[in-house]
């Protein structure tokens, strides 16, 4: 209780504004800050307690942050993605799971440090990466497998928070500065996807499916530009009570329609 905007000061110039909901966060709002260090300290006359029967009043630290509106960051990217990882790399569980390539197109080494990946453009700070790096010209795996953990263990690798649809969805690199700035994504929303094929970007720069996934490789493999619609079953799905012939058919020229009866993937062989 007793927050007030005038609580928080930049160089000693307080918040023009703050809000939250519930229990927080709080966001400060201030004016422009012009380049350079800004002190960021609290009023020493704020009102600010909890709500014990004998409140306790807020303990306040400083902190500051070197502002520069001029950094540009570039060349670094989401490369590659796989959200149906059925055959492929396995994470340092031993386990399959959906992955994120990113790629670091500079000539120097990149601190990750406060960097972060999401896949909800209203909350681009979702995941965050921890201290490490990405070496130049280099790749990384970032497991998108909801497991929600950095790289603490010996050799192992980061795991987000969330998981990739297979239906399609925003995924967004994002800056470490705040507010942070979109820095790559893969479209407003990437595509559909399918079972053990990739989807990232082509040498030229556009966006393609690969049927053969190559992570922490260039994708320099034969791309595939789109996904077949659905085929057409002649009878909806449901229970019957008399034998019919059911004719699948599709609308794509020269296409194969291939099928099993017992859930199990169709293929050429199967």
């Amino acid at each position: 209780s007793g927050i007030d905007a005038s609580d928080l000061l930049a160089n000693g110039k307080p918040a023009m504004s703050v809000i939250w909901a519930g229990a927080g966060p709080y966001t400060f709002s201030f004016s422009p800050q012009l380049n350079g260090i800004q002190r960021l300290t609290w009023n020493v006359e704020h009102g600010i307690e909890d709500f014990a029967a004998e409140p306790n009043r807020l303990q306040t630290h400083v902190w500051q942050y070197d502002v520069n509106p001029n950094v540009i960051y570039k060349g670094l990217m989401i490369s590659e993605i796989l959200a149906g990882n059925r055959s492929g790399l396995l994470d340092d569980d031993r386990e399959r799971v959906d992955w994120i390539e990113i790629h670091n197109a500079n000539d120097f080494d990149v601190d990750l440090s406060g960097w972060s990946l999401s896949d909800d453009p209203n909350d681009p700070g979702k995941w965050t990466f921890a201290d490490q790096r990405i070496g130049a010209n280099a790749y990384m795996i970032v497991y998108a497998s909801a497991k929600d953990r950095l790289n603490q263990r010996a050799g192992g690798s980061p795991h987000t928070n969330f998981r990739l649809s297979r239906m399609g969805e925003f995924l967004g690199l994002y800056s470490p500065e705040l507010p942070r700035s979109l820095v790559s994504d893969l479209g407003e929303r990437y595509p559909e996807q399918r079972n053990d094929h990739s989807y990232g970007r082509l040498p030229s720069g556009g966006l393609s499916y690969f049927s053969n996934p190559t992570p922490g490789l260039l994708n320099d493999g034969e791309p595939i530009f789109d996904i077949l619609s659905n085929p057409s079953f002649s009878a909806s799905r449901g229970y019957y009570d008399q034998p019919f012939q059911l004719v699948l058919s599709t609308a794509e020229v020269g296409a194969v329609v291939r099928y099993t009866l017992n859930k199990s993937e169709p293929t050429l062989e199967n």
